[in-house]
C-alpha cells in the first residue's frame, strides 16, 4: 500500500515487515548511494491513527536484541498511548524499559513516543548497542549535499526563484540547508504494530 504526499510516494511499514529498526529523516534528501531510503509512512497513536512520514533506512538489530525488540513493541501494543496524550509516567515508563532492555534512552527523543513508534536518542553508543551496521561518525554524510537539486531546494525555501539565483548563492542555501537540520535531522525508531 502506498501513499502520495508532495510528489513522494510513501510505502506503508507494514508492508516491510515489523518490526523494524530504522534510521529517519522527516524530510526527503538526495542521499549518497551507501544505503537504500525507503519513502516509508508508519501509523501510530493507537485509535487515533496518526500517521507519520519519514524517508528512512532499515538497520539490521543485533541478532540478540531481536526478542528484546519483539517485547518493547509488544509492550505498548494497544495501549492507545498517543491517542490523545502521553503521559509522563509513560515516558518514564517507556525510558526504563529501553535501559532495561537495550541500556539506551529516550531523554531527548522522547516527544515522538506513542503506540507504534517508540523513538531512541540517537548518539554514536545507541547505535553501537543495536546494529553491527557500519554508519559514518557524521550522519548528515550520508545525505548528497552536492547533489541536492534545485527542484529538492525550491520545496525547502519556497520563497526563491533558483533559476534566477547566482550560483554562489545557490551554494550557500544548500549549506545552509546542511546546517539548519544538523541538530534535529536524524531520528532512531523501532517500528512496531498499532493496534
Amino acid at each position: 500500500m502506498t501513499r502520495t504526499v508532495k510528489g513522494v510516494e510513501y510505502k506503508w511499514a507494514v508492508d516491510l515487515g515489523l518490526p523494524l529498526l530504522v534510521l529517519a529523516t522527516d524530510e526527503p534528501h538526495k542521499f549518497t548511494g551507501a544505503r537504500k531510503w525507503e519513502a516509508i509512512y508508519h501509523q501510530t497513536g493507537g485509535p487515533a491513527c496518526h500517521k507519520k512520514y519519514m524517508m528512512a533506512t532499515v538497520l539490521q538489530p543485533r541478532q540478540e536484541l531481536e526478542g528484546r525488540i519483539w517485547k518493547l513493541t509488544e509492550t505498548w501494543r494497544r495501549t492507545d498511548t498517543g491517542a490523545w496524550m502521553v503521559t509522563l509516567e509513560s515516558i518514564n515508563r517507556y525510558n526504563a524499559q529501553l535501559q532495561e532492555l537495550f541500556g539506551v534512552d529516550c531523554k531527548t527523543s522522547y516527544g515522538n513516543f506513542q503506540e507504534g513508534i517508540y523513538p531512541i536518542d540517537i548518539t554514536p553508543d545507541s547505535l553501537r548497542k543495536l546494529t553491527a551496521e557500519e554508519l559514518p561518525k557524521n550522519l548528515n554524510n550520508l545525505v548528497d549535499w552536492k547533489g541536492e537539486t534545485k527542484e529538492h531546494l525550491q520545496k525547502k525555501f519556497p520563497d526563491k526563484e533558483f533559476d534566477k539565483l547566482e550560483p554562489n548563492v545557490q551554494k550557500q542555501l544548500i549549506g545552509l540547508s546542511e546546517f539548519a537540520g544538523c541538530m534535529a535531522r536524524w531520528n532512531l525508531y523501532i517500528l512496531g504494530h498499532n493496534k
